[in-house]
């Protein structure tokens, strides 16, 4: 083998294991590739990417009001889904954090939440008819049932949608906003306020707003997330909604017109695919396929962090798993017996891989202060942090190859009252 080149089946195999199960002599044709175009790509590609990113986060503060749009789109109403399966620890913070905020952002629009009790099995059911009557008219809530019910989010979507379509069969579809939130986000009437604005001012069809971690000050795993979603997504989601328009939706803190949602409904009557582990990226994807437009809104929702790495490894599994199903990635590596050659040195393809280091310093930097010893730790630690991914990675690629089913998992939660003092 020459020097600088991976052997992928090599690789995969001590990775993978199953695929040492292979029939002997099914071998596919040898290959080598250089990728020494692709690696000056990358390299060129990486410096204008944090030029081109940073410019437009330092930018943010001073960014015009966008152009109206030619036809004014107004938003009349506005519903919040909460899919909510065994979350006692979290729904009543989170209903009257939401609650509160729509009341003080929401001037002069209908407004209601409506809560999808997957069959939990703790007291979420019971909080719930707690909060009906203190939030009267304003609170919904519907408990789904065995064999439907506990089937994953999308399930949960497809079906409260259902629930505000049968409930409001008068309202406007296009002046009617349905936006998706977790069951422990917490809010301020600012992220309402903007979205809404976005909507009718650039005649959006969906908005996506930023999120940053709740208990980023409860050890560094959460504080790392929490750099993660400050300077790596929402730098990607800022640059996207100036340039190409091609924000994606993320799991909290989604708003899509209600008219919009129906040009994606597919032939069963789902708009959210009940096999997609990332409901969210897949139902992006489609907007965009549509011609949607959608845009990326900087006021923020905080929802909880994992702390325990073995959480957080299974949580990005998942999504990288989601990923491979919406991209449906041809994996040919891992059936042929492909080397890959690079002519360049390990310290330049090192430089390379770590092109995302001057995203984080900025984030790191604006939000933490460089100025303390402490943020200098944790840049180091940030660096560390992204190597996650690899062992999610090789997971996901173990899952897709094997062509196990796909099984939505529920994200544990944590007492809000444990780092909110």
């Amino acid at each position: 083998m020459q020097p600088g080149s991976i052997n992928f089946p090599e690789v995969f195999r001590k990775e993978l294991g199953f695929l040492h199960a292979a029939a002997p002599g099914i071998r596919a044709a040898f290959m080598v590739i250089s990728t020494e175009i692709r690696t000056w790509y990358f390299l060129i590609f990486a410096t204008l990417y944090n030029v081109l990113v940073i410019g437009f986060y330092f930018a943010r503060e001073s960014d015009q009001p966008a152009a109206p749009s030619e036809t004014m789109r107004p938003v009349r109403y506005v519903s919040i889904m909460i899919p909510a399966r065994d979350e006692e620890l979290v729904i009543e913070d989170t209903i009257r954090s939401l609650a509160g905020s729509m009341e003080i952002g929401l001037k002069k629009i209908e407004y209601e939440i409506l809560v999808i009790d997957d069959a939990s099995e703790d007291d979420t059911q019971e909080i719930l008819v707690r909060l009906k009557a203190e939030y009267w008219g304003k609170l919904l809530s519907e408990r789904r049932q065995p064999p439907e019910s506990r089937k994953g989010k999308s399930e949960a979507l497809n079906f409260g949608l259902r629930v505000l379509q049968e409930r409001f069969t008068e309202r406007n579809p296009e002046s009617w906003v349905i936006e998706v939130f977790d069951a422990d986000p917490i809010c301020e009437p600012p992220l309402f306020r903007s979205a809404v604005e976005m909507f009718e001012t650039e005649g959006l069809d969906a908005v996506q707003c930023g999120v940053r971690i709740s208990n980023a000050n409860m050890g560094w795993l959460p504080l790392l997330q929490d750099v993660e979603f400050l300077s790596f997504s929402g730098f990607l989601q800022n640059a996207r909604s100036h340039t190409t328009g091609s924000t994606m939706l993320g799991g909290n803190a989604q708003f899509i017109r209600a008219e919009t949602l129906e040009r994606v409904r597919d032939e069963s009557g789902a708009v959210w695919n009940p096999k997609a582990l990332t409901e969210d990226l897949d139902l992006g994807m489609k907007l965009h396929c549509i011609g949607a437009n959608l845009a990326y809104c900087t006021e923020y929702v905080l929802q909880q962090g994992l702390e325990s790495m073995l959480g957080l490894i299974r949580q990005r599994t998942r999504w990288a798993w989601g990923t491979i199903q919406t991209w449906s990635l041809a994996l040919l590596s891992l059936f042929t017996g492909l080397t890959v050659v690079n002519p360049f040195g390990t310290i330049l393809m090192l430089v390379v891989s770590l092109s995302y280091i001057p995203l984080f310093i900025v984030g790191i930097h604006d939000e933490y202060r460089l100025a303390h010893p402490r943020t200098w730790l944790l840049l180091i630690m940030t660096i560390l942090y992204t190597y996650h991914w690899i062992p999610a990675m090789l997971s996901s690629l173990s899952h897709v190859v094997s062509r196990q089913t796909p099984e939505w998992s529920k994200t544990s939660r944590i007492d809000p009252a444990s780092y909110s003092e």
